[in-house]
């Protein structure tokens, strides 16, 4: 599951669409005619998902017809229901967008609330400035994964719908922002424009983010983990304590960093050499240190599924290869 070319992206992809469209159904089976959704209706959206590729925005808005059926709020789930089966009515392509309202539409909005539920007077982060250059960065970034690692950038091409641009908020409380991924927004990853400027940086902020895609596809049946939500653990990979979720997911990552790290070092020569050799290199030990640094954390207080076990001991066996 760690080396790139031992997962089937299109797979993982379809066993989210699967899961959706499963709960959806069961939901359609309970509230359907409250909804206004007809058994042709709910039949017709259902095939939809299960046929081809949805849009990040179809799993948010089911997340949030959930909600609003829970909370008793009708009218809300009736507009939600309608605007998921207009959606889904077309395969989703790739593409590479800023977080603004001309770009997005109303998945601006879908995308910002589940993201950042509750920003208050500090927001998370905001629509960036016009930057025209960030479809050919990242298509630049795209290219050069495909030149080191064909089965990498295969991968990605399963896991990754949409690539997203934002900036970081800058006033009081501000919160750091790097680039951000949700299992409530399947194929979507936000990244920061100010902290990956160039193609070259992009590589990181797309390889981290797929990495969080990856769990989220692997999880879908059962947790990595089944530490409380509640617990904190502390790790080297971030100031403040996390759930064990989350430095498993972050120990995965650097692993996943390494690995792309890797593999451009290997394929620097005279003629090819996107990043400076000695920059590579400080990012590999850095990245090394991180990697076994959460590793430690996870293996004295981790309690692993299966999943999660073979996950982690496949993550091993590379980084102790490397």
């Amino acid at each position: 599951m760690f080396i790139p070319g031992s997962n089937d992206p299109a797979q993982l992809d379809l066993a989210m669409r699967a899961s959706l469209a499963a709960s959806l159904d069961h939901v359609y089976s309970k509230v359907g005619s409250r909804l206004g959704v007809s058994a042709s209706e709910a039949e017709s959206t259902i095939a939809n998902i299960r046929q081809h590729r949805v849009r990040p925005g179809t799993f948010g808005r089911y997340y949030k017809l959930v909600l609003a059926i829970e909370s008793g709020d009708f009218p809300r789930a009736q507009d939600l229901s309608r605007q998921i089966a207009a959606l889904v009515q077309f395969k989703a392509e790739f593409c590479v967008a800023l977080l603004t309202e001309a770009e997005l539409g109303d998945e601006k909005r879908i995308y910002t609330e589940l993201i950042d539920p509750d920003p208050a007077d500090a927001p998370w982060l905001l629509p960036p400035p016009a930057d025209d250059k960030f479809t050919e960065k990242v298509g630049r970034a795209l290219e050069l994964i495909q030149t080191i690692d064909e089965a990498l950038a295969d991968e990605l091409r399963g896991l990754v719908l949409e690539i997203i641009g934002a900036s970081p908020y800058h006033g009081p409380n501000s919160r750091p922002f790097g680039s951000a991924s949700s299992l409530m927004l399947w194929g979507m990853m936000l990244i920061n424009l100010e902290r990956y400027q160039t193609a070259q940086d992009l590589i990181q902020g797309i390889i981290h983010e797929a990495a969080h895609l990856l769990l989220f596809a692997h999880s879908i049946a059962e947790p990595l983990v089944t530490n409380p939500i509640s617990e904190r653990y502390t790790s080297p990979l971030r100031s403040d304590p996390r759930p064990m979720d989350g430095v498993f997911h972050a120990t995965f990552v650097s692993a996943r960093m390494y690995y792309v790290t890797h593999r451009l070092r290997e394929a620097t020569t005279v003629d090819f050499a996107p990043i400076p050799v000695d920059q590579l290199d400080e990012r590999l030990a850095m990245l090394r240190q991180f990697y076994f640094g959460g590793l430690q954390t996870v293996q004295k207080y981790g309690k692993l599924t299966p999943i999660g076990e073979q996950i982690m001991e496949e993550t091993l066996a590379y980084m102790k290869a490397a």
